[in-house]
């Protein structure tokens, strides 16, 4: 699993990256601020495009 994941972080841009990280960043910050069913309902929302 180690090794997958140092290829996957290896191989994508720094970018990306940086983008999966803001998203951890901001699930968490949702989760932590607003309750867990709350980040739930809104990630699914963005996740279906609305």
């Amino acid at each position: 699993m180690k090794k997958a994941w140092k290829r996957f972080t290896s191989q994508r841009s720094p970018w990306i990256k940086l983008f999966f990280v803001a998203c951890a960043v901001r699930v968490i910050y949702d989760w932590y601020f607003f309750g867990f069913d709350y980040a739930f309902r809104a990630s699914t929302i963005a996740a279906a495009g609305g």
